[in-house]
């Protein structure tokens, strides 16, 4: 199964109309429910190019190897 690359990237998004001030000062403070901020930023994803498992499986064999060796040697 594919998996998505981990995408981040810095966005700059607008002030909301109710932390403008004076506006602010109301909506924080007498605000007979509670504001929630919803944004969505549609991003196109793209395939993260995996390693094929069998170089992973000898790296990992190769590096426990030289570990075993390592705790052998005086």
């Amino acid at each position: 199964m594919p998996t998505p690359k981990t995408l981040t990237t810095p966005i700059k998004l607008s002030t909301p109309w109710y932390e403008v001030f004076p506006l602010e000062f109301v909506t924080e403070n007498f605000a007979m429910t509670k504001i929630n901020d919803r944004r969505e930023i549609t991003y196109a994803m793209t395939r993260e190019n995996l390693e094929p498992s069998q170089n992973v499986e000898n790296r990992a064999n190769n590096l426990r190897s030289e570990a075993l060796r390592s705790e052998i040697a005086p």
